[in-house]
Protein backbone atom coordinates (compact mmCIF):
# COMPACT_ATOMS: atom_id res chain seq x y z
CA UNK A 1 0.00 0.00 0.00
CA UNK A 2 1.25 3.48 -0.83
CA UNK A 3 1.59 5.81 2.17
CA UNK A 4 1.67 9.60 1.91
CA UNK A 5 1.91 12.30 4.59
CA UNK A 6 -0.65 15.07 4.59
CA UNK A 7 -1.20 18.36 6.42
CA UNK A 8 -3.77 18.57 9.21
CA UNK A 9 -6.19 20.83 7.31
CA UNK A 10 -6.21 18.48 4.33
CA UNK A 11 -6.49 15.41 6.58
CA UNK A 12 -9.59 16.85 8.27
CA UNK A 13 -11.07 17.73 4.86
CA UNK A 14 -10.63 14.09 3.74
CA UNK A 15 -12.26 12.76 6.93
CA UNK A 16 -15.23 15.10 6.50
CA UNK A 17 -15.73 14.00 2.89
CA UNK A 18 -15.03 17.51 1.58
CA UNK A 19 -11.70 16.71 -0.12
CA UNK A 20 -12.16 14.45 -3.14
CA UNK A 21 -8.75 14.94 -4.81
CA UNK A 22 -5.20 15.15 -3.56
CA UNK A 23 -2.50 16.85 -5.59
CA UNK A 24 1.21 16.01 -5.43
CA UNK A 25 4.23 17.67 -7.00
CA UNK A 26 5.54 15.58 -9.89
CA UNK A 27 8.94 14.92 -8.33
CA UNK A 28 10.73 11.83 -9.61
CA UNK A 29 9.96 9.95 -6.39
CA UNK A 30 6.23 10.83 -6.63
CA UNK A 31 6.15 9.84 -10.29
CA UNK A 32 7.73 6.47 -9.48
CA UNK A 33 5.39 5.88 -6.52
CA UNK A 34 2.15 7.08 -8.08
CA UNK A 35 2.29 6.82 -11.88
CA UNK A 36 3.06 4.08 -14.43
CA UNK A 37 5.24 4.32 -17.49
CA UNK A 38 3.42 3.93 -20.81
CA UNK A 39 4.74 2.20 -23.96
CA UNK A 40 6.81 5.25 -24.90
CA UNK A 41 8.43 5.41 -21.45
CA UNK A 42 6.49 8.47 -20.23
CA UNK A 43 4.82 8.59 -16.81
CA UNK A 44 1.06 8.21 -17.25
CA UNK A 45 -2.23 7.28 -15.55
CA UNK A 46 -2.16 4.59 -12.88
CA UNK A 47 -5.28 2.54 -12.14
CA UNK A 48 -3.35 -0.21 -10.31
CA UNK A 49 -3.20 1.61 -6.96
CA UNK A 50 -6.53 0.90 -5.28
CA UNK A 51 -5.90 2.47 -1.87
CA UNK A 52 -3.61 5.01 -0.25
CA UNK A 53 -2.84 5.52 3.42
CA UNK A 54 -2.65 9.20 4.36
CA UNK A 55 -0.68 9.92 7.54
CA UNK A 56 -1.15 13.15 9.46
CA UNK A 57 2.34 13.41 10.93
CA UNK A 58 5.30 11.18 11.62
CA UNK A 59 4.64 9.92 15.17
CA UNK A 60 4.07 6.25 15.86
CA UNK A 61 0.41 6.91 16.74
CA UNK A 62 -0.17 9.55 14.01
CA UNK A 63 -3.75 9.73 12.77
CA UNK A 64 -4.25 7.99 9.46
CA UNK A 65 -6.95 7.26 6.95
CA UNK A 66 -6.90 4.63 4.23
CA UNK A 67 -8.76 5.87 1.17
CA UNK A 68 -10.09 4.13 -1.91
CA UNK A 69 -8.30 5.45 -5.01
CA UNK A 70 -10.39 5.86 -8.16
CA UNK A 71 -7.66 7.23 -10.45
CA UNK A 72 -4.20 8.77 -10.50
CA UNK A 73 -3.27 10.97 -13.46
CA UNK A 74 -0.66 13.55 -14.37
CA UNK A 75 -2.28 16.93 -15.01
CA UNK A 76 -1.07 20.22 -16.47
CA UNK A 77 -2.87 23.40 -15.42
CA UNK A 78 -2.94 25.80 -18.36
CA UNK A 79 -4.69 28.44 -16.24
CA UNK A 80 -4.44 29.33 -12.57
CA UNK A 81 -6.69 27.00 -10.56
CA UNK A 82 -8.22 27.02 -7.09
CA UNK A 83 -10.42 24.41 -5.46
CA UNK A 84 -11.12 25.26 -1.82
CA UNK A 85 -12.84 21.91 -1.16
CA UNK A 86 -9.62 20.11 -2.12
CA UNK A 87 -7.40 22.69 -0.33
CA UNK A 88 -5.54 23.29 -3.57
CA UNK A 89 -4.34 26.36 -5.47
CA UNK A 90 -1.81 26.66 -8.28
CA UNK A 91 -0.63 29.15 -10.85
CA UNK A 92 -0.83 28.70 -14.62
CA UNK A 93 1.64 26.28 -16.17
CA UNK A 94 1.97 23.95 -13.18
CA UNK A 95 2.18 20.17 -13.48
CA UNK A 96 0.74 17.99 -10.71
CA UNK A 97 -0.23 14.41 -9.98
CA UNK A 98 -3.96 14.24 -9.27
CA UNK A 99 -5.26 11.45 -7.03
CA UNK A 100 -9.04 11.02 -7.21
CA UNK A 101 -10.31 9.68 -3.89
CA UNK A 102 -13.27 7.40 -3.26
CA UNK A 103 -14.60 6.16 0.08
CA UNK A 104 -12.86 5.90 3.43
CA UNK A 105 -11.75 2.29 3.92
CA UNK A 106 -10.46 2.63 7.48
CA UNK A 107 -8.99 5.17 9.85
CA UNK A 108 -6.93 4.96 12.99
CA UNK A 109 -4.13 6.37 15.09
CA UNK A 110 -4.51 9.09 17.66
CA UNK A 111 -7.40 11.24 16.37
CA UNK A 112 -7.66 13.12 19.65
CA UNK A 113 -11.30 13.83 20.53
CA UNK A 114 -12.79 12.12 17.45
Amino acid sequence: MTTLTIKSVEFKAILSGQKKRDYRDPSLINKKRLLKKNASGQFDRNTDIKEIKFLNGFKKDAPFVVMEVLDIIPVHFVNAYTNTDDCFTCVAGVDQIEITLGQIITKGGNHGKE
